[in-house]
């Protein structure tokens, strides 16, 4: 089932004018309605469920309802089924594999709106007060069968500045990791083109480099383990009032924002594949080389230089309240530019200990790679240069 906290609503997309065209007429208005060959689509799926079971209702959720889509948005579908109370959760359990599981080749989740990017994906539910507080939890809920909202999506501006830290700070851990990976992947790459005669113990240095990239690829994949199960426990946790102040809704808590944020600029798709290439216990060429082709937004400048292009270009916030289409943002050029420049300080700051951090991990292997001898040796000489720096005061 799908729970609440995996829901797609974004907060972070860009704003547009209006509601996705591709899925709704009117879609210029207040009330859009969802396309007839939508509706058809959607229907013909339903009649094919209730081979099973008689469907109760059925609602639209997520970030389609709001005017903050991207192109590829999901169109997530809420069913209820009238199933027997003693049997829901089995064949709850029994409906999802037969028609969802991605271990059946023939399963219907994720299917494109024709001639769009639109993936439609049913969640199945078989109780009511499920299905009601999976509506209750989502930021909006459709009515399909009667072309209205249920409950539309609340206006506001995106504040960068409330994440800004958080993000930068969950940037850097990756980045300095991923570093390191791209460092050992090298070493790997020039020990693989040696031959046996070039090199002493060639095998057991190549192994002993498998192992430090195995060891990256682990601690990449925690960091996936560790900000998904934060993004969890923020929903799974009642709000405190402070947090109730500032954020109004758990889709704005920051662990949320920070991982749709990864989301946006693949980060988390570079920490899922790190995770999965551990899944069968051992790294391949090929996947060593499938890293190399990994892309990350390479510095926070570039997010930041695109949202604020973005607020400057919209010059406001789309939002879908009853009687506008639109909230203003409350941001004069001379305020953005205050706020850019205290943002590029931020980044100015990451990066130089970044850089520092690089810095130290290189002199830590150099040294790692000098025999106990030469650097005593090393600390003779330096002490020798710093008696005389001190004579010559």
């Amino acid at each position: 089932m799908k729970t609440f906290w995996e829901l797609k609503e974004s907060i972070i997309d860009i704003p547009r004018k209006t509601y996705a065209p591709a899925v709704f007429d009117k879609e210029n208005t207040p009330n859009p309605v969802i396309k007839p060959s939508v509706i058809s689509m959607i229907e013909k799926q339903l009649e094919e469920f209730e081979k099973d079971y008689p469907v109760l209702k059925y609602t639209l959720i997520g970030s389609i309802l709001t005017k903050r889509y991207r192109k590829d948005a999901d169109l997530d579908i809420n069913i209820l089924f009238d199933v027997p109370a003693d049997k829901a959760e089995d064949e709850r359990l029994r409906l999802s594999k037969k028609y969802l599981s991605s271990s059946n080749p023939d399963n219907i989740q994720g299917k494109l709106i024709p001639n769009t990017e639109h993936p439609v994906n049913y969640y199945f539910l078989t109780d009511e007060k499920t299905y009601d507080d999976q509506n209750g939890k989502a930021d909006a809920v459709f009515d399909i069968k009667n072309q209205k909202f249920v409950k539309r999506p609340e206006d506001y501006v995106f504040d960068m500045e409330l994440y800004l830290k958080d993000f930068n700070a969950k940037v850097h851990e990756i980045d300095i990791l991923k570093g390191e990976l791209k460092r050992d992947i090298i070493d790997y790459d020039e020990l693989s083109e040696l031959k046996p005669d070039e090199i002493k113990d060639l095998e057991k240095k190549v192994k002993e480099k498998l192992d430090e990239i195995e060891e990256g690829l682990k601690d990449l994949g925690d960091i996936y383990d560790v900000v998904d199960k934060e993004r969890r426990n923020a929903f799974d946790t009642d709000m405190t009032p402070e947090q109730i102040k500032t954020f109004s809704i758990k889709n704005r808590l920051p662990k949320n924002v920070v991982y749709k944020m990864l989301e946006k600029f693949h980060y988390l798709t570079f920490l899922k594949k790190c995770k999965k290439i551990l899944d069968d216990g051992q790294v391949t060429d090929d996947e060593i080389k499938s890293l190399k082709k990994e892309e990350t937004m390479k510095n926070f400048k570039q997010f930041l230089e695109s949202k604020v292009k973005e607020d400057m270009t919209t010059g406001a916030v789309a939002g879908a309240g009853d009687d506008s289409e639109t909230v203003p943002v409350h941001m004069k050029k001379k305020k953005r530019k205050k706020v850019l420049k205290k943002y590029e300080s931020a980044i100015e700051e990451s990066d130089a200990n970044w850089a520092k951090s690089l810095e130290k991990i290189n002199k830590q292997k150099q040294l790692d790679n000098i025999s106990d001898k030469d650097k005593e040796t090393l600390m003779k000489i330096a002490a020798l240069l710093d008696k005389e720096k001190k004579r010559r005061r």
